[in-house]
Formats: structure tokens, C-alpha cells, sequence
């Protein structure tokens, strides 16, 4: 019995430390670009930058009990926040969701084929109008592929149509083909021999053309892909992490000019 007793105890005392894997990254992982102390110090003190690493190692290894995964989350993490690599960004023509004057411009990448695409977007919209980011952060959606959907995609920006066409892909949960297309453009009040005709218009091809290889030059791989202030956002794609990041974007502006 004492034996048993003995194990029990001992393997209660071992759980804390195998379930610990956050909370291990946080008094070891070092910062360089804040005189190298530990996201724990940092949190300790109420840097910014401490508080949400330290909440999202602790979020997500709710859901990824894999130590190693955990650390490379974090470093892409920590990478994104302190990048100094700023790539110009060109929104010219396309339809602006927010404040247009807020100081935080989030670009998304967008396929029409991409169900996460729409989901996001949506999540990130309401928080743009109503939520954590109102006031704070300007979105722009510009295509990466260069097929139909993505034409389409600009041709509903340009007649100030992008989240109703944003949504009527979400609500179809279909393919893209072009009797969807016909559809959507009927539903939102175009002629859909007309705009068929538009999607075959050389400057429509050139300007998706010309935003697949601005993503691809920032390093977006796949959709969706996102930048935060001209900065590729290469960590955690979920709506609330996303955002996170551009709050931290928003209070690293504010503190500078401070």
C-alpha cells in the first residue's frame, strides 16, 4: 500500500512539469530585440509584447501538446512582432473596410476556392465594424490566384460590392465555376452576360496578375495569407490571433509616438 502510495505521489508531483510546455518557453525563450529577457519578465513587468506571447503559448497549447510545435508557433510568432522587413503594398483601386484613416492596414490574399478565406475575413470583418479592432485597423482583400473568382473579386471592389460577393461565396459553399458566377452577379443586381464579357478585360488580368506577385514576392504561399502594416504575418491563422496581431501593431505605433 505504501508502495502505491509512493507511486501516486509521484507521479502528481510529474504532471505539472510534462503539461508545462508553455509556461517552460516562457522563462526560457529570450528576447533579443528587448535586452534578451524572457517572455515571463517581460509579461511581469506588463510589456505588451510579453502579455500576449505568454497568452498565446498558453491558448495554444490547449490545442498542440507537441513541445516542438509549440516553439516554432512561438518563433514565427516573435518574428512577425519584431520584423523590420516592410513591403510596399499598393491598395490603389481597391475597397477599403474601416476606418480609412486607422494606422494599422491588414491585407489579406484571397482565393475564391477557399472556404478558410471567407471565414476569416468574415470574423475579421466583425471586428473591424463592431469589435477589438474598430477604429484601429483598415482592411484591404486582394487576390492571389488569377483565375475567374479572383477577376471577380476586383470586379465587385470596384463597384463597392467586395463583402457581398465575399459573402454569397460563403453561403454557397460550392466550387467556383462560372454558372456560380453568373448567379452571384444576377443576385447582386449585374448582368451576367455583361459581366462575364468584364472578366476577359486585360486590365482586370493585369491587376490580378500584378497582386498574385506582390503576395508571392511577400512570401504568401497559400490562402489565406495575410500582412500586417506591409509585414507577412506568418503565425497562427485563427481570426482572434490574427487580430491580436494588429492590436500589437496598433499599441507598438502609439507607444512610438508617444
Amino acid at each position: 500500500m505504501k508502495k502505491i502510495t509512493l507511486l501516486l505521489s509521484m507521479l502528481f508531483a510529474v504532471q505539472p512539469i510534462l503539461a508545462s510546455a508553455a509556461d517552460s518557453l516562457k522563462n526560457s525563450f529570450r528576447m533579443s530585440h528587448f535586452d534578451n529577457i524572457t517572455i515571463a519578465e517581460a509579461a511581469e513587468k506588463g510589456m505588451d509584447i510579453g502579455i500576449r506571447l505568454s497568452n498565446f503559448l498558453d491558448n495554444l497549447e490547449r490545442r498542440e501538446n507537441d513541445a516542438e510545435k509549440l516553439a516554432d508557433h512561438l518563433e514565427k510568432r516573435y518574428a512577425h512582432f519584431t520584423s523590420a522587413v516592410i513591403a510596399d503594398i499598393s491598395i490603389e483601386g481597391y475597397q477599403i473596410t474601416g476606418d480609412p484613416n486607422a494606422p494599422v492596414l491588414l491585407t489579406a490574399y484571397f482565393s475564391a476556392n477557399c472556404p478558410m478565406c471567407t471565414y476569416i475575413l468574415s470574423e475579421i470583418y466583425g471586428y473591424i465594424h463592431e469589435g477589438r479592432l474598430k477604429n484601429k485597423v483598415r482592411m484591404v482583400v486582394k487576390p492571389l490566384g488569377i483565375g475567374p473568382g479572383e477577376k471577380a473579386l476586383i470586379y465587385f471592389q470596384e463597384r463597392g460590392k467586395l463583402w457581398e460577393y465575399i459573402g454569397a461565396l460563403k453561403e454557397s459553399g460550392e466550387r467556383v465555376t462560372d454558372r456560380l458566377l453568373r448567379k452571384i452577379a444576377e443576385d447582386l443586381g449585374e448582368d451576367p452576360e455583361k459581366f462575364m464579357h468584364e472578366l476577359d478585360n486585360k486590365e482586370l488580368a493585369e491587376r490580378t496578375y500584378d497582386s498574385r506577385v506582390e503576395g508571392i514576392n511577400l512570401g504568401v504561399k497559400a490562402t489565406p495569407g495575410f500582412a500586417v502594416n506591409g509585414k507577412y504575418y506568418n503565425s497562427f491563422k485563427d481570426p482572434a490571433w490574427l487580430a491580436d496581431a494588429a492590436e500589437y501593431e496598433y499599441v507598438r505605433i502609439n507607444s512610438n509616438n508617444d
